[in-house]
């Protein structure tokens, strides 16, 4: 049995900070902390991603009841690489690979 039923991610967080460790999630959708011994059920359809990787939150006694979250940080990410933007116009762009004419 839950010890609150939830309807939104502000409560939540609420609940998680009151340190209920027994969550309904009601139709929604959620992003869950990495929260030591929680068990997450739901009510309705729910979308649910952890902000940490499967391993993290088995590790810290995470249980979802029918309930098949996207883990975050599943993989590393370099931030001292800084991305550009890249445009490509319609143009005729000839390599070793061959020619490429944009429709």
């Amino acid at each position: 049995m839950a010890d609150r039923i939830v309807y939104g991610q502000q409560e939540l967080i609420k609940a998680l900070n009151d340190g209920l460790r027994a969550i309904t999630l009601c139709a929604g959708i959620y992003e869950i902390p990495l929260t030591e011994g929680v068990s997450i059920d739901r009510l309705g359809p729910v979308t649910v991603s952890v902000d940490g990787t499967r391993a993290e939150a088995d590790a810290a006694g995470m249980e979802f009841i029918e309930i098949y979250p996207e883990y975050k940080n599943g993989y590393a990410v370099d931030r001292r690489v800084t991305l550009y933007t890249v445009a490509v116009s319609s143009g005729s762009y000839n390599g070793s690979f061959g020619s490429h004419s944009g429709s």
